[in-house]
């Protein structure tokens, strides 16, 4: 099962995957999270082995690439960590941080052409719950103490009103995503427990069963990674 989160910079996906992930494994389920980062863990994605295994300056160098070769890379990233694990395992639950949602939408505020975008995107697995967590720019910018370049639509300024222009941006068009594809849509401002039981009450009837305690690893303690996929 394959549940994605998306939201705009800010709206704290990454810390409500990280708590899902928690949450889910405590409950028995073997989760796993795909970021697209994985790509320079050269001992899981060997065939990625000539990136140099510097992730701040892998960011550096994309936001510095123009048009459609910026997107491609995103892209391609997304890509390939959703090769190496078999997402159509019922007894596996995958969480998407941020899936290609995000970076779709930025990269058509940046001028690329939305049509080429979606027609990309729809190359990858389709999640089976993608959950939208919407701040507004003014709030996210609140959030933040420390802005990239890719957050501010790659002005150099990195200023509040480019943040915010940007963002709002994107904002627009995953609002408009979010209704046309049936995303389930929480607000980022309430408090984090609200968020996660908000979460919760959208997957209690889309989860499977969790898996019985004689059919998990007797070593396996709540949380713990799950053995690898055997293709």
């Amino acid at each position: 099962m394959l549940i994605a989160l998306a939201g705009c910079d800010g709206a704290g996906k990454t810390t409500q995957i990280e708590a899902l992930r928690a949450r889910l494994s405590a409950r028995g389920y073997c989760v796993s999270v795909l970021d697209k980062w994985d790509v320079l863990d050269t001992e899981r994605f060997p065939e990625c082995r000539f990136l140099r295994p510097d992730l701040g300056d892998l960011k550096a160098c994309i936001a510095d690439m123009e048009g459609v070769s910026r997107a491609m890379i995103f892209f391609w990233t997304l890509c390939i960590t959703l090769t190496k694990d078999r997402l159509e395992r019922p007894d596996r639950i995958y969480l998407l941080d941020g899936h290609w949602m995000k970076h779709a939408a930025g990269e058509i505020a940046l001028g690329c052409d939305p049509d080429w975008v979606l027609m990309t995107v729809r190359q990858m697995p389709r999640a089976d719950v993608t959950i939208y967590l919407d701040i507004p720019p003014e709030d996210a910018f609140a959030r933040k103490s420390s802005f990239t370049l890719m957050e501010c639509g790659r002005d150099r300024t990195r200023s509040r009103e480019a943040f915010l222009t940007h963002q709002r941006r994107m904002r627009e068009r995953l609002l408009a995503w979010s209704d046309e594809m049936g995303w389930v849509k929480i607000s980022a401002l309430q408090a984090t427990a609200d968020i996660e039981a908000a979460i919760d009450g959208v997957l209690a009837a889309r989860l499977p069963p969790p898996p019985s305690s004689a059919a998990l690893p007797a070593t396996r303690s709540p949380g713990e990674r799950c053995p690898p996929d055997v293709p």
